[in-house]
């Protein structure tokens, strides 16, 4: 796979999970309303997920992986913070939805796993022969 492949999979597959990611969560932070600080942090992660793969789609036949790796990090540290939280309040004798901390784990494989491609493609699109590449 060529790293452009591997960076439009991921950017089709952003598009797919914000899909499911930004109504799910709208409604999970409606009863505490949409100007809840933690919810606003959630979109900034839909913004920037969604601007990086409009922004990786739009580059062909060149990659573009900043912004959606911002997006990856803005939004794994986020769920990050959100799985810390509930693991501490089981540790501290809390209640806490299992499946929702099964949830979590599962996102936080998928947006670190993305992260670190991403990571890899922006180190990739700045090697000396792809900045070769581009000027000619």
């Amino acid at each position: 796979m060529t790293p452009r492949s591997v960076e439009t999979t991921i950017a089709w597959f952003t598009l797919g999970l914000l899909l499911v990611y930004a109504p799910v969560e709208t409604w999970v932070s409606w009863p505490s309303g949409l100007a809840d600080p933690f919810y606003l942090v959630d979109v900034v992660g839909f913004a920037l997920l969604l601007w990086g793969a409009m922004t990786s789609l739009r580059a062909r036949p060149d990659v573009a992986p900043g912004v959606l790796c911002a997006g990856y990090a803005w939004s794994g540290a986020n769920g990050w913070r959100a799985l810390a939280l509930r693991i501490q309040t089981l540790e501290q004798g809390g209640q806490v939805d299992v499946t929702l901390v099964w949830l979590l784990v599962l996102s936080e494989v998928v947006a670190l796993t993305g992260l670190a491609l991403l990571l890899l493609l922006v180190v990739e699109s700045r090697s000396p022969s792809r900045v070769e590449h581009r000027r000619d």
